[in-house]
Protein backbone atom coordinates (compact mmCIF):
# COMPACT_ATOMS: atom_id res chain seq x y z
CA UNK A 1 0.00 0.00 0.00
CA UNK A 2 1.14 3.21 -0.75
CA UNK A 3 0.78 7.05 1.19
CA UNK A 4 0.02 10.05 -1.74
CA UNK A 5 2.48 12.18 -0.97
CA UNK A 6 0.75 14.66 -2.89
CA UNK A 7 -1.76 14.43 -0.36
CA UNK A 8 1.03 16.48 2.02
CA UNK A 9 4.35 15.16 2.41
CA UNK A 10 6.92 16.30 4.51
CA UNK A 11 9.89 14.76 6.38
CA UNK A 12 7.47 13.53 9.17
CA UNK A 13 5.00 12.14 7.09
CA UNK A 14 7.40 10.43 5.22
CA UNK A 15 8.78 8.46 8.12
CA UNK A 16 5.40 7.93 9.87
CA UNK A 17 4.41 6.21 6.25
CA UNK A 18 7.38 4.21 6.35
CA UNK A 19 7.35 3.24 10.41
CA UNK A 20 3.69 2.28 9.28
CA UNK A 21 4.87 -0.03 6.76
CA UNK A 22 3.53 2.02 3.84
CA UNK A 23 5.27 2.50 0.45
CA UNK A 24 5.59 6.24 -1.05
CA UNK A 25 4.29 7.76 -3.67
CA UNK A 26 5.86 10.80 -4.76
CA UNK A 27 4.72 12.83 -7.78
CA UNK A 28 7.86 15.76 -8.45
CA UNK A 29 11.38 15.61 -7.90
CA UNK A 30 10.80 17.54 -4.36
CA UNK A 31 8.39 14.90 -2.87
CA UNK A 32 11.37 11.99 -4.03
CA UNK A 33 13.89 14.64 -2.11
CA UNK A 34 11.97 14.69 0.89
CA UNK A 35 11.25 10.62 1.09
CA UNK A 36 15.02 10.07 0.06
CA UNK A 37 15.83 12.24 2.83
CA UNK A 38 13.10 10.77 5.42
CA UNK A 39 14.82 7.61 4.49
CA UNK A 40 12.13 5.63 3.16
CA UNK A 41 14.05 2.97 1.05
CA UNK A 42 13.91 3.34 -2.81
CA UNK A 43 12.61 0.45 -3.19
CA UNK A 44 9.48 1.67 -1.32
CA UNK A 45 8.92 4.89 -3.07
CA UNK A 46 7.16 5.51 -6.91
CA UNK A 47 7.69 8.48 -9.08
CA UNK A 48 4.39 9.66 -10.89
CA UNK A 49 3.92 12.55 -12.46
CA UNK A 50 2.65 13.66 -16.29
CA UNK A 51 5.21 16.07 -16.76
CA UNK A 52 8.85 14.43 -15.49
CA UNK A 53 11.95 15.90 -15.87
CA UNK A 54 15.10 14.81 -17.51
CA UNK A 55 16.91 15.25 -13.85
CA UNK A 56 13.74 13.93 -12.01
CA UNK A 57 13.97 10.25 -13.99
CA UNK A 58 17.61 10.45 -13.32
CA UNK A 59 17.23 10.81 -9.70
CA UNK A 60 14.90 8.43 -9.89
CA UNK A 61 17.43 5.96 -11.73
CA UNK A 62 20.36 6.59 -9.55
CA UNK A 63 18.28 6.59 -5.97
CA UNK A 64 16.66 2.75 -7.29
CA UNK A 65 13.25 3.65 -6.78
CA UNK A 66 10.62 0.94 -6.88
CA UNK A 67 8.17 2.15 -9.90
CA UNK A 68 8.15 4.74 -12.22
CA UNK A 69 5.17 5.63 -13.69
CA UNK A 70 5.29 6.57 -17.64
CA UNK A 71 2.54 8.38 -18.81
CA UNK A 72 3.57 8.84 -22.45
CA UNK A 73 5.41 6.45 -24.92
CA UNK A 74 7.74 8.93 -25.50
CA UNK A 75 8.56 9.43 -21.80
CA UNK A 76 8.83 5.52 -21.86
CA UNK A 77 11.41 5.77 -24.90
CA UNK A 78 13.20 8.53 -23.37
CA UNK A 79 12.99 6.38 -19.87
CA UNK A 80 14.57 3.48 -21.90
CA UNK A 81 17.25 4.98 -23.48
CA UNK A 82 18.40 6.40 -19.81
CA UNK A 83 18.75 3.40 -17.98
CA UNK A 84 20.20 1.53 -21.30
CA UNK A 85 23.27 4.17 -21.05
CA UNK A 86 23.57 4.09 -17.42
CA UNK A 87 23.43 0.14 -17.73
CA UNK A 88 20.21 -0.36 -15.29
CA UNK A 89 16.80 -1.31 -15.75
CA UNK A 90 14.47 0.90 -15.10
CA UNK A 91 11.04 -0.88 -13.19
CA UNK A 92 7.89 0.81 -14.71
CA UNK A 93 4.18 0.82 -14.66
CA UNK A 94 2.49 2.14 -17.33
CA UNK A 95 -0.34 4.93 -16.66
CA UNK A 96 -3.56 3.68 -18.23
CA UNK A 97 -6.37 5.51 -19.45
CA UNK A 98 -9.59 3.62 -19.81
CA UNK A 99 -12.24 6.35 -20.96
CA UNK A 100 -14.33 6.55 -17.80
CA UNK A 101 -16.01 10.00 -16.95
CA UNK A 102 -16.03 9.77 -12.95
CA UNK A 103 -18.98 11.30 -11.10
CA UNK A 104 -16.61 13.91 -9.78
CA UNK A 105 -15.49 17.72 -10.17
CA UNK A 106 -14.26 17.74 -13.93
CA UNK A 107 -10.95 19.29 -12.56
CA UNK A 108 -9.97 16.41 -10.38
CA UNK A 109 -11.15 14.03 -13.22
CA UNK A 110 -8.55 11.80 -14.50
CA UNK A 111 -9.30 9.22 -16.19
CA UNK A 112 -12.10 10.54 -19.08
CA UNK A 113 -10.09 10.87 -23.09
CA UNK A 114 -8.42 13.59 -24.13
CA UNK A 115 -6.50 14.78 -20.87
CA UNK A 116 -3.00 15.03 -20.13
CA UNK A 117 -2.77 11.79 -17.65
CA UNK A 118 -1.84 8.42 -19.16
CA UNK A 119 -2.33 6.02 -21.98
CA UNK A 120 -5.51 6.29 -23.88
CA UNK A 121 -7.15 2.77 -24.41
CA UNK A 122 -8.93 3.51 -27.06
CA UNK A 123 -6.97 3.26 -30.50
CA UNK A 124 -6.23 6.45 -32.52
CA UNK A 125 -8.33 7.10 -35.05
CA UNK A 126 -5.53 9.23 -37.06
CA UNK A 127 -2.21 8.66 -36.17
CA UNK A 128 -1.21 11.85 -34.96
CA UNK A 129 1.16 12.93 -32.07
CA UNK A 130 3.18 10.25 -32.49
CA UNK A 131 0.41 7.12 -32.23
CA UNK A 132 0.19 4.38 -34.80
CA UNK A 133 -3.44 4.67 -36.66
CA UNK A 134 -6.06 1.62 -35.39
CA UNK A 135 -3.74 1.12 -32.57
CA UNK A 136 -4.16 1.97 -28.82
CA UNK A 137 -1.37 4.26 -27.21
CA UNK A 138 -1.38 1.75 -24.47
CA UNK A 139 -0.73 -0.92 -26.74
CA UNK A 140 2.17 0.73 -28.10
CA UNK A 141 3.45 1.18 -24.98
CA UNK A 142 3.58 -2.02 -23.53
CA UNK A 143 4.77 -3.65 -26.96
CA UNK A 144 7.80 -0.79 -26.80
CA UNK A 145 8.17 -1.78 -23.12
CA UNK A 146 8.45 -5.75 -23.50
CA UNK A 147 10.86 -5.03 -26.36
CA UNK A 148 13.13 -2.77 -24.34
CA UNK A 149 16.31 -4.61 -22.42
CA UNK A 150 16.00 -1.30 -20.12
CA UNK A 151 12.69 -1.44 -19.34
CA UNK A 152 10.92 -3.91 -16.83
CA UNK A 153 7.17 -3.75 -17.06
CA UNK A 154 6.12 -4.12 -13.59
CA UNK A 155 2.04 -3.76 -14.64
CA UNK A 156 -0.52 -1.25 -15.45
CA UNK A 157 -1.71 1.69 -12.98
CA UNK A 158 -4.86 3.78 -13.35
CA UNK A 159 -6.32 6.65 -11.70
CA UNK A 160 -9.96 8.02 -12.51
CA UNK A 161 -10.16 11.05 -10.35
CA UNK A 162 -10.42 12.15 -6.77
CA UNK A 163 -13.28 12.66 -4.89
CA UNK A 164 -15.64 10.44 -6.51
CA UNK A 165 -19.30 10.30 -5.62
CA UNK A 166 -20.49 7.00 -7.40
CA UNK A 167 -18.59 3.89 -7.43
CA UNK A 168 -19.91 3.12 -11.48
CA UNK A 169 -16.69 4.56 -12.82
CA UNK A 170 -14.46 2.07 -10.69
CA UNK A 171 -16.15 -0.99 -11.72
CA UNK A 172 -15.94 0.23 -15.27
CA UNK A 173 -12.50 1.30 -14.98
CA UNK A 174 -11.60 -2.54 -13.73
CA UNK A 175 -13.43 -3.99 -16.50
CA UNK A 176 -11.76 -1.99 -19.52
CA UNK A 177 -8.32 -2.39 -17.93
CA UNK A 178 -9.00 -5.99 -17.39
CA UNK A 179 -10.07 -6.72 -21.13
CA UNK A 180 -7.04 -4.83 -21.79
CA UNK A 181 -4.65 -7.01 -19.75
CA UNK A 182 -6.33 -10.04 -21.52
CA UNK A 183 -5.52 -8.29 -25.18
CA UNK A 184 -1.85 -7.92 -23.79
CA UNK A 185 -1.66 -11.34 -22.67
CA UNK A 186 -2.79 -12.85 -25.82
CA UNK A 187 -0.84 -10.62 -27.97
CA UNK A 188 2.24 -11.03 -25.81
CA UNK A 189 1.95 -13.94 -23.87
CA UNK A 190 2.58 -11.83 -20.67
CA UNK A 191 0.11 -11.23 -17.79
Amino acid sequence: MYFAGKSMLTLSTARWAAEEGLRVDTASGGELAIALRAGVLPEHIGLHGNNKSAAELATALDAGVGRIIVDSVDELEFLAARAAERGQVAPVMLRVTPGVHAHTHDFIATAHEDQKFGLSLTPSATGRDGNEAGVAPAAVAVRTALQADSIRLLGLHCHIGSQIFEADGFGLAAERVLGFLAEVKDEHGVE
